[in-house]
């Protein structure tokens, strides 16, 4: 009876480890891996379809998938509109949990002392199967001048704020390169510096990605 039980606590222990194991550790290294293609429909509209995959727990477990379909709206040369849906698949406390999230942003350009500089802002509504509620983030993107023929380094810092906190709760400081392969392919490597915002403290995550793009 004795040795039941202690196998019973053992065998216990090992799944909520494994469960647990979701809930990253504070200074995580992860890896992002996206591809989309962009199809011109004429001068001023394109439509995006896109995904990615993300693997946390120092790269070893894949945890996370989604799909996006948005449709892009040239407003001026500055100016730009989008329209996307997402569809995501991400594994929580040892189980699958889908969100659907429709969401929409805006973002102008303009140079500054001869640098590139981008605002975008993006409200989305995320809808998944235990919560609802509405996310505002804001981007500020600083693209360095080009490295050759192909390279463009460029930095930005985005914040998040989810209606139910009103306040700041995320941050990303990302530093990477956009690379021109040539006119229909080109790909973006990049670092994430993840900052969340936790009960008692801010959580960091590393994460290293790459992006592969194109146009058609």
């Amino acid at each position: 009876m004795k040795k039941h039980a202690i196998f019973t606590t053992a065998l216990a222990l090992f799944l909520l480890a494994g469960i647990h194991t979701y809930a990253f550790d504070d200074g995580d290294w992860q890896i992002w891996i996206g591809e989309s293609a962009t199809k011109t429909l004429n001068e001023t509209w394109a439509l995006k379809v896109s995904e990615e995959q993300r693997y946390g727990d120092c790269a070893h477990r894949f945890y996370r998938h989604h799909l996006d379909l948005g449709l892009i709206k040239k407003i001026s040369k500055r100016l730009k509109a989008s329209f996307h849906f997402r569809y995501i698949s991400e594994k929580k406390r040892g189980e699958y949990l889908e969100e659907y999230r429709p969401y929409a942003n805006l973002s102008y350009k303009w140079k500054l002392a001869g640098l590139n500089l981008t605002s975008k802002v993006q409200v989305e509504f995320r809808d998944q199967e235990h919560n609802d509620f509405y996310r505002f983030r804001k981007k500020l993107t600083l693209s360095l001048p080009k490295i050759g023929a192909s390279l463009r380094p460029y930095v930005s810092d985005e914040i998040f704020i989810d209606s139910e906190q009103e306040s700041i709760n995320r941050n990303r400081l990302t530093i990477g390169s956009k690379i021109r392969i040539n006119k229909k392919w080109s790909c973006k490597v990049f670092y994430i510096w993840q900052s969340d915002k936790k009960t008692r403290h801010w959580q960091d995550t590393n994460i290293l990605g790459l992006q592969i793009g194109f146009k058609f």
